[in-house]
């Protein structure tokens, strides 16, 4: 009887033993829990401009994929300011701003470098009329044009419900407005001093958060001429607060 209940002891210790074994097996093969690298946000390679011009006397047919732009001004033109707006805002913009001009030819280059440092620059070729003898035979006619010329093309320009700054004149080529978060589209208002003269709007819909730009281009049929108003729209942008209490989470958008 003694050898009986010895046996059936050890057979049982075997087994836990064996299943002990096993356990540890098992622990072994697993794995080590390691952290996995976080994937490196892709920057961006984007570097077309959203817009570009000079003022006064701007040039027209602006687009993004196209780089070399040509435009002829008078005489009494002696700079003109570059302006350029990137389409990505983490792209930068060199090469914008007043610059002076030579009689005959100038080379005006911007140049836009993305956030992955990808490149491009656009041209504007930008040619400076000589000054013209006077003839007598021309004083007359001469002096016809220069008043068309110095007759401003465009008389109104407004934004419906919003007041523009600094009040609009012909001879302020650009303005700033204000506008709140939740504003996508502003209707401009615009009037030209006759029928000869083509007025296009662009930028006035689909805003982005904080900053946009409205441009106005003006061409007049009979004197060729060309001019560009920009509005710079800041739109607010909206700081979320969370207010909790006993029941559930509310979220209170404040305009700063």
């Amino acid at each position: 009887m003694k050898r009986i209940i010895q046996k059936i002891q050890i057979i049982h210790s075997k087994k836990i033993i064996r299943g002990t074994v096993n356990q540890n097996n098992n622990n072994d093969n697993k794995q080590p829990e390691t952290n996995k690298p976080e994937k490196e946000e892709k920057k961006s390679n984007n570097a077309n401009l959203a817009n570009l011009g000079i003022t006064p006397n701007d040039f027209r047919g602006f687009k993004p994929g196209t780089l070399n732009y040509s435009v002829t001004v008078p005489n009494n033109v002696e700079s003109v300011k570059v302006y350029a707006k990137a389409q990505d805002t983490k792209a930068k913009v060199t090469g914008t701003g007043n610059q002076t001009l030579k009689i005959g030819e100038n080379e005006i280059k911007v140049t836009v470098t993305a956030e992955d440092g990808t490149a491009k620059t656009y041209t504007i070729n930008v040619k400076r009329e000589e000054k013209k003898e006077e003839k007598v035979e021309e004083k007359i006619e001469e002096k016809t044009d220069q008043k068309a010329q110095e007759e401003p093309d465009l008389v109104s320009l407004e934004v419906e419900g919003f007041s523009i700054s600094p009040k609009f004149s012909p001879t302020i080529y650009t303005y700033k407005l204000e506008v709140e978060n939740d504003v996508n589209t502003l209707k401009v208002n615009t009037k030209g001093a006759s029928d000869k003269i083509n007025i296009e709007v662009v930028g006035n819909t689909e805003l982005k958060n904080t900053e946009n730009t409205i441009t106005i281009m003006v061409y007049n049929e009979e004197t060729k001429k060309n001019a560009t108003y920009q509005i710079n729209v800041h739109k607010k942008s909206a700081e979320i607060i969370n207010n909790t209490d006993e029941n559930n989470e509310i979220n209170v958008a404040l305009i700063k």
